[in-house]
């Protein structure tokens, strides 16, 4: 009898651990996460996604050996509208840029298909690669270095043992994305020192999940970042001391960082603030900090060298011409100064309420969940643990310092960003800026919620019992919401292409 007792006790034990565990928000993002980006990718049509014909053509691209696209013959004799690409399989590109033509042009746009989708006569895909090779423009993503694709390109390799249907290929490229943005984030939500559920409200956004549930170009970038941060709030709340993983996860970050996104650039400077903090062995901090920003300049300055002739708007139709656009720049730097401070109060930067090509093509009549990421967001910082108020304790200490040079990086950023797409996107002669996108600037969300989170916080010592439960009511609430918008994201996808 008190044999059987004992074991129900530990049953139960065993069964709040579960619970306690599955609570914690790095398990709430990773069930989230692989629920609605992986019903996303095998829900939706091939090549729908956000330049996903163009990522996957580079990647085939990569993945042959080829390090540089090349110039398409017989288009264009002006070298600065010349189009940029390769080669890439006949069936394909064909099939990517039928769904592409199918799912957004205007008169699609009420169109519903069958599930799942490869099996509707309109969908193309449901095919093997003809082993015929055909010429093929894809100058927006030419610019893109192997590391932006680094999960896919292995992940094409093993496509290209185990399948010769399209469908499936592109399938194996997406949840391949997908699992690594969702190991990346999950060790990062265990170990940032601050900030966890905030970290898992902006990784389970809906634009988040719909721009990684496809064949992104943003997917290695977004883990970088997140990864940079949390190796550096490790380092400042460890007073400056790096271990040897620390020190690895920086270097790898920084040097994937300038060859994503080159305008994320600015983000390693952020290394500079170990210098004051750190309190033992100053100068081997000095020559390791500088050794690594070192590196990962180099290595984005030997990139840009490579590829700085590319145009990547002419493939879209535009007159665009990147030497025409730094004349202006260096002619008339108020007037381009005020084009920034416009476009800075004209976008919606975080996406909050953006879920994703399927929203933004007015194929849904699903209320977005802007308001819920607005709330999530506004409880994530209050939602601290123990060692979460530990760790702040010491960084509130550099408080001024850190939003200081958060504030300095998030303005060169944006500065850089919105410039890239002056240059490359936007018509030669306007006097705005065009194509600027909100997802480009999701990671930045993150330094912004850190700079919340010491502002708003004091970082006390833990509280007593009673106060801990309370501590405990912006967690669960988190959770609901988080719950609440998967839900709803879910039935944006499904009313969107087969409802």
């Amino acid at each position: 009898m008190h044999g059987a007792h004992g074991r129900s006790r530990q049953i139960a034990h065993n069964l709040r651990e579960f619970v306690h565990i599955m609570l914690a928000p790095q398990w709430v993002f990773v069930i989230i996460f692989l629920i609605c980006s992986i019903f996303t990718a095998v829900a939706s049509p091939v090549g729908i996604g956000m330049d996903e014909p163009s990522h996957i053509s580079r990647i085939m691209q990569l993945s042959e050996g080829h390090l540089l696209s090349e110039p398409v013959k017989g288009i264009q004799k002006d070298e600065r509208k010349q189009l940029w690409g390769g080669e890439v399989d006949e069936a394909l590109i064909t099939d990517l840029m039928a769904n592409t033509r199918e799912f957004y042009l205007p008169e699609h746009v009420n169109d519903r298909y069958a599930f799942p989708a490869w099996n509707d006569a309109r969908i193309r895909g449901n095919e093997d690669f003809s082993g015929k090779k055909v010429e093929s423009v894809f100058s927006n993503s030419a610019l893109y270095s192997p590391v932006t694709y680094l999960p896919h390109i292995i992940a094409a390799e093993l496509g290209k043992i185990v399948t010769k249907n399209i469908t499936v290929f592109v399938l194996i490229l997406r949840l391949a994305g997908i699992l690594f943005l969702s190991v990346v984030i999950f060790l990062c939500i265990k170990y940032i020192p601050i900030g966890k559920w905030a970290l898992t409200v902006i990784s389970l956004l809906p634009g988040t999940i719909s721009v990684n549930a496809f064949v992104s170009g943003d997917t290695v970038l977004f883990a970088a970042i997140t990864s940079f941060a949390t190796a550096l709030l490790l380092a400042l709340s460890r007073k400056g001391h790096i271990s040897r993983t620390n020190r690895i996860v920086l270097m790898l970050s920084c040097f994937t960082i300038g060859l994503a996104k080159m305008a994320y650039l600015p983000i390693i400077l952020l290394l500079l603030l170990l210098i004051p903090i750190v309190r033992e062995a100053r100068i081997r901090t000095v020559i390791g900090v500088s050794s690594i920003i070192l590196v990962s300049v180099l290595s984005f300055a030997i990139w840009y060298l490579l590829v700085r002739h590319i145009n990547s708007g002419i493939m879209y139709g535009r007159n665009t011409d990147p030497s025409v656009q730094v004349g202006f720049i260096l002619a008339h730097p108020l007037q381009y100064a005020d084009m920034l401070i416009h476009e800075l109060f004209r976008h919606n930067y975080f996406m909050l309420g953006y879920s994703g090509i399927f929203s933004e093509l007015g194929r849904t009549t699903v209320p977005t969940s802007g308001w819920i990421s607005v709330l999530a967001l506004i409880a994530a910082p209050m939602a601290l643990d123990k060692n979460e108020r530990n760790s702040l304790q010491v960084l509130s200490k550099y408080r001024r310092l850190i939003c200081v040079a958060f504030t300095g990086v998030l303005g060169m950023i944006l500065v850089l960003v919105e410039t890239s797409v002056f240059l490359q996107f936007t018509t030669a002669g306007a006097n705005e800026i065009s194509g600027i996108q909100p997802r480009y600037f999701m990671p930045l969300l993150i330094l912004v919620m850190i700079m919340l989170i010491l502002v708003l916080e004091s970082g006390e010592m833990e509280p007593q019992q009673s106060d801990r439960r309370e501590r405990a009511i912006p967690g669960i609430f988190c959770i609901s919401l988080q719950l609440l918008s998967a839900a709803l994201y879910l039935v944006t996808v499904v009313s969107s292409i087969f409802m």
